[in-house]
């Protein structure tokens, strides 16, 4: 009720109950919100409504990026267990299925939060970022990762770029490109 469906938001959730939706913004991206908040998982409706709409993404040819969003990291990430791995093994199970859905539709970045720090990493092939800085108490177990920041995403033709912003305004590192190997 404070985010959608609003003057400012006129978009609405596509499932009752919960925030998901998608919308085209410019540069051909095709942004796609998930809630893994409201309930464990994601649940069967989300994964079944995410499944057409990225296939319909997919077929559009205006469409050349796909960006997901949402609260809590998959789980098997590899960076933390503060993710979709705490909701028990069903909810991990539908994390997984949500990541092969994004493997085959060819998702080029997952963003997530909940986890006060910053992460990036690959999972199934696809960069994705723990970007959980915007001004919440930080975990000052992780370090240098914990810092307050914001991500810049940057669509030129086919490059992405993310830059990683800390409040000084300074690039906290070179910019991530989306040719960059999955190894790094």
């Amino acid at each position: 009720e404070h985010f959608l469906g609003n003057e400012p938001t006129p978009i609405e959730s596509s499932l009752p109950g919960k925030i998901v939706y998608s919308v085209n913004l410019p540069a051909h991206v095709h942004f796609v919100a998930l809630d893994n908040v409201s309930q464990a998982g994601f649940g069967k409706d989300q994964l079944a409504w995410l499944a057409a709409d990225l296939d319909q993404a997919r077929s559009d040819p205006n469409i050349r990026h796909i960006f997901v969003g949402m609260h809590k990291p998959l789980a098997h990430n590899g960076v933390t267990t503060h993710s979709m791995d705490e909701d028990g093994d069903a909810a991990a199970a539908e994390s997984d299925a949500a990541l092969q859905l994004f493997e085959h539709a060819r998702v080029e970045l997952i963003l997530a939060s909940h986890v006060h720090e910053l992460a990036r990493f690959y999972q199934g092939g696809i960069r994705s970022y723990i970007t959980g800085g915007l001004g919440a108490p930080l975990v000052r177990a992780a370090g240098d990762r914990a810092f307050h920041h914001f991500l810049v995403v940057d669509v030129a033709g086919d490059a992405v770029t993310v830059d990683v912003v800390p409040f000084d305004g300074k690039p906290a590192f070179a910019p991530d490109n989306v040719a960059d190997d999955p190894g790094d």
